[in-house]
């Protein structure tokens, strides 16, 4: 889940970084990715190919999220429930 305020972006890119590093290989293979915005509601919030440079998460389904009105989370929980799903039916 990533926070779209810009004072918040060095701090995905950490984020972001750390789970790479301790998954390693398994990342967005053996463990299935779905990525989050969040606060899309608050003022000045990054635009989504702002938030998404440079990350490194091309590829991957990413969701808008309001998360404190709910907005948006059930259909990310969805999404990573069936990829879940997908890679444990069919190894993808």
């Amino acid at each position: 889940m990533l926070d779209s305020t810009p004072e918040m972006q060095k701090y995905n890119q950490e984020s972001v970084d750390e789970l790479k590093d301790f998954l390693g290989d398994s990342f967005g293979k053996e463990v299935p990715i779905v990525v989050t915005l969040n606060k899309r509601d608050v003022p000045g919030a990054l635009t989504r190919p702002e938030m998404l440079s440079g990350l490194g998460l091309d590829g991957y389904p990413v969701y808008e999220t309001i998360a404190t009105k709910g907005i948006g989370v059930k259909r990310a929980f969805q999404s990573i429930a069936r990829e879940i799903l997908l890679k444990q039916l069919y190894g993808k």
